[in-house]
């Protein structure tokens, strides 16, 4: 790896379809994550609160920064300790939409088509919650999470990821095209 020192960050949006109608389950920080102090849990303080993201994200660790598989690996990570989506599933259904280069990190951001029953079901860690976004809806969306973070009412997500939200609803009909036929 060079010298660039930003955080490499991988994303996963989900989206479904509500009586003909284009959603994204995406994740709500909530105001603590859970964390670990002389081995056992504690509440610390979420930083960026109440900003929504995509369905998965997280950080690659440096070990999967040196891994050719690197960013599939930290997806299944992510994936596997933030909900309970199947990976062995989602993997062949889902595209690499945005690799966005910014100033603060690089962002690989993926989407995948679920049925609304699945989407349903998602399980969260602690601490999140699902948030269903209409296509509707994405015009409203204010990117500045420094500023509007919790308690301001709506959704506030990181530049980035809004426009990985809308490249996800772009290619809405193709995703949901190679799910079906991943399906059969």
């Amino acid at each position: 790896m060079s010298d660039d020192t930003r955080k490499v960050t991988v994303g996963l949006i989900i989206v479904t379809e509500i009586e003909g109608a284009k959603w994204a389950a995406l994740s709500r920080r909530g105001r603590h994550k859970i964390g670990l102090r002389d081995g056992k849990a504690i509440l610390l303080p979420e930083s960026f609160a109440g900003v929504t993201q995509p369905t998965v994200q997280g950080g690659m660790n440096e070990k999967e920064k040196a891994c050719r598989l690197g960013v599939r690996d930290a997806l299944i990570r992510e994936m596997t300790e933030e909900t309970n989506l199947d990976y062995v599933k989602i993997l062949p259904r889902m595209l690499l939409i945005q690799k966005s280069d910014i100033p603060f990190r690089v962002n690989h951001s993926f989407a995948a088509f679920a049925a609304f029953k699945k989407v349903m079901g998602l399980r969260f860690e602690p601490c999140k919650s699902l948030q269903l976004v209409c296509l509707a809806e994405v015009g409203n969306i204010r990117t500045d999470p420094r500023r509007d973070g919790f308690y301001k009412p709506g959704i506030v997500m990181f530049p980035d990821d809004k426009e990985a939200l809308i490249l996800a609803f772009e290619r809405f009909e193709e995703l949901k095209a190679l799910a079906e036929r991943r399906l059969r």
